[in-house]
């Protein structure tokens, strides 16, 4: 297969997982995908000057950046709603034992 297609069919995985990882679906089988056109491009073609002209032209560092910056901020999302979970159940087991009772007060009045 010539370069410049499986550049372009390169560029096409990627658009389809930035568009995944903005609908929030599972992008696993997309990476694989990717994997396997960088094998062939790698068994294709050994000379990279070729590949970075090509590359510039398919503009794929643009998409490539925009991936990279899109699933970073669906990570930091992500880890502040751990955050959050871990908060709001460290808040609960200081207020409540295991029958529900409050513990607020140590000894009984």
């Amino acid at each position: 297969m010539e370069l410049n297609k499986l550049l372009d069919e390169y560029k096409e995985v990627t658009i389809l997982m930035i568009r995944s990882v903005e609908d929030d679906k599972k992008i696993e089988l997309l990476l694989e995908k990717r994997q396997e056109i960088l094998n062939r491009i790698s068994v294709e073609c050994d000379g990279k000057s070729i590949i970075d002209r090509n590359e510039k032209k398919n503009q794929i560092n643009q998409y490539e950046e925009q991936l990279y910056s899109l699933i970073n901020k669906k990570m930091l999302e992500v880890k502040k709603n751990i955050k959050k979970i871990k908060q709001s159940q460290a808040v609960y087991n200081k207020y409540a034992d295991f029958n529900g009772n409050s513990m607020i007060f140590s000894t009984k009045i």
